[in-house]
């Protein structure tokens, strides 16, 4: 469909304020320097199941979930990894001092970026920090925080990974120097408790030279062939399978810093509402990109993929695909909104983390659910709501050997993000 020119503004000012971040989970202050453990607290906060609604609790009627914060005064944390000396947390930070306009796709905003991202540890009622002074950026005029965007585990060695926005042709981010150079990879720690980080994977640039294809590109005007968004990680065969929700793709980045290519993820057409992509726009079809989220190893060796469903992202069309390298990767969960996590539990069930079950990608606060869901290998299977009370804009996941399950809530309100741990699931 041909846009007017004031729809085609409207389209791809939605494409770049979505670039930068995909969750919008934070704020950027100028005056912002590193982060430290001072603006944290910890708390022992509990609410049970009573806010959830009579259909969410007989859809879930085995389970009687509680919610206890572990820590607060979190600066856009994203994706958690759990180790045996606690619970890691990637925050992406604030972003910070330094400016610039006209970053490659993200032509629409002004990019700040600074060294306030960070990785901590929650621990025995206490907040450690890792590592400190990791690269940030903030969109002006959204606060969605791009940076270091999840943690994990692999070979004995902490790993961390990098998320992007703004990337050029040759996947180079346009965010201001030194920071840019640090979006779009993957760095190793010295050892699983952190130290030194370098770089071993560079997977925009990856991204860069392995395109998509332009028929299947799909999206709003504005998206690139190039472009990439290593969003969320799990070890996997000695080194880390990689979701790209950019580049609508998951790669394996191997123990010696190779990327392969492990599963691409389709378009599919919806249909956007009239005025939903800005004011003034027509209702119209749009090639949907999947937007690969998260990434999980399933029971079965399988690859499990969260997919957020890109513009015009309607509720019901997101969706969880299973991946086995060297075949179409397979729909087994479908009829989900704005997934933005999921997980094994200690059964083999998979649980779903939305984000948003409203569906749109504003970057406000929105109520978000947990799901379950019992797969067998590429069997389609509905999941049922597990009726978990006040999930606000969480975003990271993870589900320890006792059943408990940690999650990063209240992502898009400014300094005062939590971590969380729900019991009682069963």
């Amino acid at each position: 469909m041909k846009l007017s020119p004031a729809v085609r503004t409207a389209a791809a000012s939605a494409v770049a304020l979505s670039a930068i971040a995909l969750f919008v989970p934070g704020a950027a202050s100028a005056a912002t320097g590193l982060v430290t453990t001072a603006h944290r607290s910890l708390a022992a906060t509990t609410a049970t199941n009573g806010s959830s609604s009579a259909a969410s609790r007989s859809a879930a009627d085995t389970s009687d979930p509680s919610t206890k914060v572990l820590a607060s005064g979190l600066n856009a944390p994203k994706y958690i990894a759990l180790h045996p000396d606690g619970v890691y947390v990637a925050e992406s930070g604030t972003g910070g001092p330094h400016c610039v306009s006209g970053v490659a796709n993200v032509s629409v905003t002004k990019v700040c970026a600074g060294s306030t991202g960070s990785i901590v540890r929650v621990a025995d009622g206490h907040v450690h920090t890792v590592e400190r002074g990791l690269a940030s950026a903030s969109v002006a005029s959204t606060h969605g925080v791009s940076g270091v965007t999840d943690v994990g585990f692999s070979g004995g060695r902490m790993s961390v990974l990098f998320d992007d926005g703004g990337v050029g042709p040759t996947g180079v981010s346009g965010i201001a120097s030194p920071y840019g150079a640090k979006f779009g990879k993957l760095d190793r720690a010295q050892s699983d408790k952190g130290g030194c980080l370098t770089t071993v994977a560079d997977i925009a640039a990856y991204q860069a030279t392995h395109p998509q294809s332009p028929v299947e590109l799909g999206g709003l005007p504005g998206e690139t062939l190039y472009d990439a968004d290593p969003h969320a990680m799990v070890a996997y065969k000695g080194g880390f399978a990689v979701a790209d929700a950019a580049a609508n793709n998951v790669v394996w980045v191997h123990a010696s810093g190779e990327v392969t290519l492990l599963g691409r993820l389709a378009t599919r057409p919806e249909t956007a509402p009239a005025g939903s992509l800005g004011p003034g726009t027509p209702a119209m079809t749009i090639k949907a990109q999947a937007v690969p989220s998260s990434v999980a190893v399933g029971p079965d060796g399988a690859l499990y993929v969260g997919l957020l469903r890109g513009a015009p992202a309607l509720p019901g069309t997101a969706e969880v695909d299973r991946i086995v390298p060297g075949h179409d990767p397979q729909p087994v969960v479908t009829g989900l909104t704005r997934v933005s996590d999921i997980a094994f539990d200690p059964q083999g069930r998979l649980d779903i983390l939305e984000s948003s079950t409203a569906g749109g990608g504003d970057g406000s606060t929105s109520s978000g659910a947990l799901l379950r869901a019992s797969v067998h290998g590429s069997q389609q299977v509905k999941p049922v709501n597990l009726g978990v009370p006040d999930l606000n804009s969480p975003v990271g996941m993870a589900i320890g050997k006792d059943g408990t399950t940690y999650i990063t809530n209240n992502t898009a309100a400014v300094g005062k993000a939590e971590l969380i741990a729900v019991a009682g699931l069963k």
